[in-house]
């Protein structure tokens, strides 16, 4: 278990920039545990339900991603609406240059805590404030600039090479804002942002990438702040860095890994039930544009609103996002890894396709992982519609806001704990296979082979799932034994679909009392995915044999996925 606690600290900082930092008078500082996949906040484990936020206006002199608390009254309204939504994390970035006076680095970083822009800070408290006011922890994101050499030795300056004047920039930021009695609602500090994708690393290998991570980290924790965990943002890279154990050993100091994903429904799973270490994971960035490439962005409005359908896709791709793939898999509810996932993003940035700053641009790059278009256009990947410079308010809100409003703040109990593992829930471990990986086949007849995993007929767009399904007659059981179980009640469910016409289809629990009873559950034909379950399983004999069981005739299916376990 690795304790971290929010620390009542920050008074050398106020002595060395001679600023007098008022007490903040809101929640009291909480303790912060990074305890195996969990992230406990006073003690209670966390579940990140947030949006990355760059609240930059369409229009007027600060179009460009300026410090993002640059219009507080914008930051306070925005709140106010995430709230409404169920929000409770920002991911933000500190606009170094702004904050520290120092552009481009024209001084010397070391001594830049001497130049904090007092009305800068007046700005972060105001807006820090209003976070903690409406429950909203802040992601403090480093920047770390693409294509620097951060090789020992190299772009020195001020007698401090790259490598070692962006740690330093790092700590400064640390330094101003890890006071817990002022900023509580502080969540933890992340460096860098998909710098382990090819062309972002400059000259490093991986293995160096991953030592500079873990010595900027680690310097952190040991000369600026160790109450607070700390992450490092991966990108969803073709090597796939967030499995490869020897990279991600290669930083032991981080708390916590963070990867921005913008993958497959199958791709998510992936990622989340192949992470292979004791740490929770992070989704610092998923999302979905509002324009539909195939059609064009709609332009019918200044601000861009998007065409109904593109809307549609937008809040669809969150919904089976959330409820398909990261709520069963939560660290809080599940032996699973992952902590949550933050939007991206809040509202429309104009500023990032090439062209004018002040146009809403079509521009962006093609994503084979993301249909029904499969064009990422990054101008409209809000939530919302950007603002004109000088407006605090009037967005418009995209039917995603609805949707993640819905899921976010549903009064639908969340998923259950005591969730026992089972082995390959989801039928996707080793793609389609005749073997579904975890699982066991029986059959009296000689049918083995009507039972094999697939995409046809899933629950969504390349989904695999469980079949049994035969050109003749068949009769199978798809089955596995979960042992070491406390005595007590239990709760089998799953989705099933069945195509009828079977003699039997059915899910079945069994073996659980030391008798060979067996609860069977019939599965009529069902016009869709349903969820089906069997409660009040009494355990008393430390285990619970579950499967599916089809005897049918020939051209008959029966589909299952996503099974659970859990104990009442």
């Amino acid at each position: 278990m690795r304790v971290i606690r929010r620390l009542l600290v920050g008074m050398a900082f106020i002595a060395m920039s001679g600023m007098s930092l008022e007490s903040h008078a809101g929640r009291l500082p909480e303790s912060l545990t990074v305890s195996n996949k969990q992230l406990l906040v006073a003690g209670t484990p966390f579940v990140a339900r947030g949006v990355n936020y760059q609240p930059v206006p369409r229009t007027g002199p600060g179009n460009w991603p300026d410090d993002w608390t640059m219009d507080t009254g914008v930051v306070l309204s925005d709140f106010a609406k995430m709230k409404e939504m169920g929000v409770n994390t920002i991911r933000v970035y500190v606009k170094y240059d702004r904050l520290f006076q120092n552009w481009n680095e024209q001084n010397d970083p070391s001594l830049d805590m001497s130049r904090v822009d007092p009305a800068v800070l007046s700005r972060y408290r105001t807006v820090m404030a209003e976070a903690d006011r409406q429950g909203i922890y802040v992601i403090m994101n480093y920047w770390l600039p693409d294509g620097v050499d951060y090789r020992p030795g190299q772009q020195v300056k001020f007698n401090k090479d790259a490598r070692t004047r962006h740690k330093l920039q790092f700590r400064n930021i640390i330094n101003v804002f890890k006071n817990r009695n002022d900023f509580p609602m502080v969540l933890m500090w992340a460096f860098g942002n998909e710098n382990n994708f090819d062309g972002k690393r400059g000259p490093l290998t991986p293995s160096e990438l991953f030592t500079f991570y873990q010595e900027a980290v680690s310097e952190a924790k040991s000369q600026a702040d160790a109450s607070h965990p700390y992450t490092v943002v991966l990108g969803d890279n073709p090597q796939l860095d967030i499995h490869n154990t020897s990279l991600l050993n290669r930083a032991p100091a981080v708390d916590i890994w963070s990867l921005n994903i913008y993958n497959t429904e199958q791709g998510f799973k992936n990622i989340i039930q192949n992470y292979p270490l004791n740490k929770p994971l992070l989704f610092t960035e998923f999302g979905y544009d509002a324009c539909d490439n195939s059609v064009g962005c709609d332009h019918s409005t200044r601000e861009g609103q998007g065409f109904a359908q593109a809307q549609q896709n937008q809040a669809n791709f969150y919904k089976n996002r959330w409820e398909n793939t990261m709520l069963p898999n939560l660290s809080a509810t599940t032996p699973r890894a992952l902590l949550g996932g933050v939007v991206f993003e809040w509202n429309d940035e104009w500023w990032k396709s090439a062209g004018d700053f002040s146009a809403h641009d079509d521009g962006g790059f093609t994503n084979v992982n993301l249909g029904p278009d499969y064009f990422m256009n990054e101008e409209w990947f809000g939530i919302s519609t950007a603002l004109e410079g000088g407006v605090t308010s009037g967005r418009y809100y995209r039917s995603a806001f609805q949707e993640l409003k819905r899921m976010w703040t549903s009064t639908t109990p969340p998923p259950p704990t005591g969730t026992v593992q089972v082995v390959n829930p989801s039928f996707d471990r080793d793609g389609a296979t005749q073997q579904p990986f975890g699982w066991s086949t029986w059959s009296p007849n000689g049918s083995e082979d009507a039972d094999f995993t697939e995409t046809y007929g899933g629950r969504q767009e390349n989904n695999l799932h469980g079949t049994h399904y035969k050109t003749v007659p068949y009769h199978v059981f798809t089955y596995q034994t979960l042992s070491g179980l406390a005595n007590g009640a239990y709760t089998l469910r799953a989705w099933v679909y069945s195509s009828g016409g079977q003699t039997r289809a059915e899910m079945h629990a069994k073996d659980y009392d030391g008798t060979g009873t067996i609860i069977r559950l019939p599965v009529a034909k069902t016009s869709a995915w349903t969820q089906v379950s069997i409660p009040n399983i009494q355990v008393t004999a430390g285990q619970l044999t579950i499967g599916f069981l089809s005897d049918a005739p020939a051209y008959s299916a029966f589909y299952f996925d996503d099974v659970e376990v859990f104990r009442q």
